[in-house]
């Protein structure tokens, strides 16, 4: 799977989208336009993942959890976000009840994907401008460098400051599969470490054993115990949204 970003190619339209320069259409609007749940819809595309990869690769987007939201339940985790194409959408489409909702649904997305396809056919095409081809290059070779000579825990801050102009998004680069120490995880989100190792304890993933932090059977879906001179905890940043 990939992570895809993009915008809306046209915001007035709340079905089809533009990611990655290909139409597509989230699981979210698929819930709404044929009254299901999203949570089912979503295992439905897990469920069926290798049958609608025969159609390319299924994209998705992770959205972090807001602090309200965190506030209300500790435990809510990031939510993942879904994107089909024309014939990844249809398929799934098959695989849901096939009742008077679900079949009008099917007609109106055929209907959009034709719409979206023609303007996008209208819109004229741009020559490329060599120099400022190579003067994106450049910058984004110095992105590289700059990616690759600071620590994660730097970008992960870098990140969360700069949106969607971030180096990281620009560059595609996914750090939700690093692991870091509680010192670092405080500093991208705003806590000290005590904070972090309590939130930590909260939620199970860790447990103090003689005076030592230990790793817990429910932590080991974020956490990694770093052996050394002085064994060491280390986390993915999901251990904390």
């Amino acid at each position: 799977m990939i992570i895809m970003t993009g915008e809306n190619f046209n915001m007035q339209n709340n079905i089809i989208e533009t990611k990655d320069n290909k139409l597509v259409v989230s699981h979210r609007v698929i819930a709404e336009q044929t009254e299901s749940k999203e949570k089912t819809v979503s295992r439905l595309i897990r469920n069926h993942i290798d049958k609608l990869e025969l159609f390319g690769v299924v994209g998705f987007e992770i959205q972090a959890v807001s602090e309200d939201k965190l506030k209300e339940n500790p435990d809510s985790k990031p939510e993942k976000t879904y994107f089909l194409n024309e014939p990844q959408a249809t398929l799934l489409l098959t695989f849901m009840r096939n009742n008077e909702i679900v079949i009008n649904f099917k007609v109106k997305l055929v209907k959009e994907f034709f719409k979206m396809r023609t303007e996008l056919q209208k819109k004229p095409t741009t020559k490329v401008d060599i120099s400022q081809l190579l003067e994106e290059s450049e910058a984004l070779l110095k992105l590289i460098k700059f990616s690759t000579e600071n620590p994660d825990y730097q970008l992960a801050i870098l990140d969360k400051i700069m949106g969607d102009k971030s180096p990281l998004k620009l560059l595609n680069i996914d750090l939700s599969n690093r692991f870091f120490i509680p010192t670092e995880l405080g500093k991208i989100v705003g806590k000290t470490p005590i904070e972090i190792n309590k939130i930590l304890e909260f939620r199970g993933y860790q447990v103090k054993i003689d005076g030592v932090w230990s790793l817990a059977e429910k932590g080991k879906k974020f956490g990694i115990e770093v052996k050394g001179k002085f064994s060491q905890l280390k986390w993915k940043i999901g251990a904390i949204l």
